[in-house]
């Protein structure tokens, strides 16, 4: 399976966000790659999406900030695909702090390479 889900929130970056997102599938489809974007209107609909999606990709890229890659986390920790994320909002401390860019060819040279780095996560339920 090489198909690649790409989420972003519309508001994420000012809205550039998605035009990040956008911008990614041409680069990754001239690697061989099928690249999907879905954009959610807020993080909160990218939660819900998260916690019920299915596994029908490899990579998990999330364009945005950290609420978006917070809430995009969920999804590939919970089915066990690797997470790109690609700062396009306030902060970005999560991408940031790993290296990530926000420039299509980063993210295709990463996939590519393989270059993983694994990270502890925890999660919280509340009741």
């Amino acid at each position: 399976m090489n198909s690649i889900e790409i989420v972003v929130t519309a508001g994420s970056g000012d809205g550039r966000a998605v035009t990040t997102a956008n911008g990614l599938v041409p680069s990754l489809a001239a690697r061989g790659y099928v690249g999907r974007v879905r954009c959610f209107a807020n993080a909160d609909e990218l939660h819900d999406w998260a916690r019920q999606c299915p596994l029908d990709f490899s990579y998990l890229v999330c364009v945005g900030g950290d609420a978006t890659q917070s809430a995009a986390a969920a999804a590939a920790s919970r089915l066990g695909v690797p997470l790109i994320p690609v700062p396009s909002g306030f902060g970005n401390i999560f991408a940031r702090a790993l290296g990530y860019q926000h420039q299509p060819l980063s993210v295709a040279d990463l996939i590519e390479r393989g270059d993983l780095r694994r990270v502890d996560v925890g999660l919280v339920s509340c009741l």
